[in-house]
């Protein structure tokens, strides 16, 4: 059995001079499987990033503006269901297994046709219905940073035209 793995990982170390980072997570509440979900906060004197393991959704990215006084320039739903579902499915998410649109819903791959499920406009976009955005990832908290990890079964998301 071949399966597909994601890693993605919020670091603050990674812009110059922002010096030392805490990570805390908090709960969030379940998706709409059961599963629990958390909140994860990335802090440093400059920063704070905010990720949820729900479709790795940045939720924030609060920078300093001229001023020195930190604000969020990252748009954002205010509850776990408006990710769920609506307006806020991709807002900030990590998307996958594909980004952007495709066509019809249909692909060749190897030689073999494939449909996906397609919404509106008749497109399958950015993963469609059961992409990655509608997942519950794990996170491990790293040195600077959270680390948030999907382990996704190879062609579970399409099928075979026919």
């Amino acid at each position: 059995m071949k399966y597909c793995f994601i890693f993605v990982a919020a670091c603050l170390c990674l812009l110059p001079g922002i010096g030392a980072t805490t990570v805390t997570h908090a709960p969030w509440g379940q998706d709409a499987a059961g599963t629990p979900v958390d909140i994860y906060t990335i802090t440093s004197a400059k920063a704070e990033v905010k990720i949820t393991t729900y479709g790795a959704h940045i939720l924030s990215v609060s920078v300093p503006n001229r001023k020195g006084v930190l604000g969020n320039v990252v748009l954002k739903r205010d509850s776990l269901q408006e990710y769920e579902g609506g307006m806020g499915a991709f807002m900030g998410a990590t998307i996958g297994r594909y980004a952007n649109r495709i066509d019809h819903g249909q692909f060749t791959l190897d030689g073999k046709t494939y449909t996906i499920p397609t919404g509106m406009g008749g497109v399958a976009l950015h993963g469609g219905t059961a992409g990655f955005h509608t997942k519950t990832w794990k996170a491990k908290e790293i040195p600077d940073g959270v680390e948030m990890s999907l382990v996704s079964p190879m062609a579970t998301w399409a099928f075979p035209a026919r």
